[in-house]
């Protein structure tokens, strides 16, 4: 019964996909939330922000950041070097969670961990022996599971659990099959219940793209998720998937049929976008962060990150390019990472940091918390998290 749901669902999205990213007819926007295009200083959005340092120790030497979840007090983060870390909201280091190696109970890939706040339990994803490794939260491991279908999750990338307990999946561009997202049965036999949603035909058949670091936001509402050119963000809860939000963009979004002949000649899916989109077309959105107040979106603006903030109340947004340079606020907007539903959250790296300080002329101008931290920073130190609440 649950696959017929889902599958019915499905069907129903589909119909909705075809009217809101194509822009046919005015049925496609009931029950939608149109997010009204305004100008930033229109938005009279305020910034606040606090940084914190994780601790550097013999036991916790991290690369760059991949992931970064927090449940209450705990923040877990995935690095480069596929180990999994938890932290207190101090900075301090917990623990290691899993083992990164050969041993029945390690893993040999991590693409994505993920939570389920309800038991307290972090699982890691292990797409290369097709396993699901459970861990609570202070490192212990407690069991795995036996993914039943490898190939459906070979391509994984990103994953989050869903308001009824199925672990939906976000899929890489790939060149087997077209598929961008998937559900897996994650309290049961881990079987997949449904692939769907086509890449075609904007997929590359040579080689593996991510269009997306972050394509999925948790919400009280459900999981919010994004689609390539497309101006919808859309929900999924209790297996059933409803447009959620449309986003009134600066300019008509690039045509996919655009792709058709540029597949033969490009082989990198940024560069064909941005040399097809150019000042005429928008390229869509590539990221997706939401707290209980504001919703961010990032996009490409050319090759300049960017992003789309909107106050969900006022249904209003503006697009802006994200700035990281010694001319902003005493804390400047970095790349966002994570959001929780109240803050949005960044990593920063030492040497980042300490090469940014350099360049600001106004030392007076840095955030008093910021200071502290540069004045006992050294370049190899592990990464700063910073915290923002509009």
């Amino acid at each position: 019964m649950k696959i017929y749901s889902i599958t019915w669902s499905y069907l129903i999205f589909g119909f909705l996909f075809f009217l809101s990213c194509s822009g046919q007819g005015e049925k496609a926007n009931e029950g939608i939330l149109l997010f009204k295009k305004v100008n930033p200083d229109e938005l009279n959005i305020s910034l606040t922000s606090s940084i914190i340092k994780l601790e550097t120790t013999d036991s916790c030497l991290m690369g760059d950041i991949v992931q970064i979840e927090k449940d209450d007090s705990t923040i877990f983060i995935l690095d480069t070097y596929k180990k999994v870390y938890a932290f207190d909201c101090k900075g301090n280091f917990l623990n290691r969670i899993g083992v990164y190696g050969e041993a029945s109970e390690s893993y040999l890939s991590c693409p994505f961990f993920y939570l389920d706040k309800k038991n307290k339990v972090l699982s890691v994803v292990d797409n290369a022996r097709s396993k699901v490794l459970n861990h609570s939260y202070n490192g212990k491991y407690l069991s795995s599971q036996e993914i039943q279908s490898p190939e459906d999750i070979k391509w994984c990338s990103k994953g989050m659990i869903s308001d009824d307990g199925d672990l939906l999946v976000y899929r890489l561009m790939n060149p087997f099959d077209n598929f961008q997202y998937a559900l897996f049965d994650a309290e049961n036999s881990f079987a997949c219940l449904w692939k769907n949603y086509s890449y075609d035909p904007i997929r590359l058949k040579d080689h593996a793209v991510d269009f997306s670091n972050r394509p999925m936001a948790d919400t009280k509402e459900g999981i919010h998720f994004i689609l390539p050119l497309c101006d919808t963000v859309f929900q999924f809860s209790q297996g059933n998937i409803i447009p959620a939000y449309r986003i009134e963009l600066p300019l008509p979004m690039l045509p996919k049929q655009f792709f058709k002949e540029e597949l033969t000649t490009r082989k990198s899916y940024f560069s064909m976008v941005n040399n097809l989109a150019g000042d005429k077309y928008f390229s869509g959105f590539t990221d997706i962060f939401e707290t209980s107040t504001h919703l961010l979106l990032k996009y490409r603006d050319s090759y300049i990150a960017s992003y789309y903030l909107a106050d969900k109340k006022e249904q209003k947004g503006s697009f802006q390019q994200l700035k990281g340079g010694t001319d902003l606020k005493e804390i400047p907007l970095w790349d966002i990472l994570s959001a929780t539903e109240d803050e949005f959250i960044s990593a920063i790296s030492c040497e980042t940091l300490l090469d940014w300080e350099e360049k600001v002329e106004n030392k007076s101008s840095i955030h008093p918390d910021l200071k502290k931290i540069l004045a006992t920073s050294q370049f190899d130190d592990n990464p700063c998290l910073v915290f923002y609440r509009f």
